[in-house]
């Protein structure tokens, strides 16, 4: 789960996919992190005993666009996928790209 400044609240940027390509709502800093039980409307848990047994760790990259021209984002995407080919997240990405790009700014479903 995400959030974006301390006074937002949080959202589920990978509902299904290794990947996302969202308009952040609002300017701040970006916070991550799992989740595993209840939270609260900020994304803080109600259930902090939940995570005592937790290990491992989760890797995020982050690209921003500072203006969202699906064709140029695609390129660097397929560049990213050359280097990378087996990646999941570069796949996703990519394939999102290439769909926004060819329908004009639609997610695909």
């Amino acid at each position: 789960m995400a959030r974006i400044g301390k006074e937002a609240g949080y959202f589920q940027p990978l509902f299904y996919a290794n990947a996302a390509t969202i308009n952040a709502p609002y300017s701040g800093y970006l916070y991550l992190g799992i989740r595993e039980g209840r939270v609260d409307e900020y994304g803080r848990s109600l259930t902090p005993g939940y995570y005592d047994d937790d290990t491992g760790y989760f890797r995020v990259d982050v690209v921003v666009w500072k203006e969202e021209d699906f064709v140029e984002i695609a390129d660097f995407l397929e560049e990213m996928k050359e280097k990378d080919p087996e990646n999941p997240a570069i796949m996703h990405a990519l394939k999102e790209a290439t769909y926004r790009k060819d329908k004009k700014g639609d997610v695909p479903k």
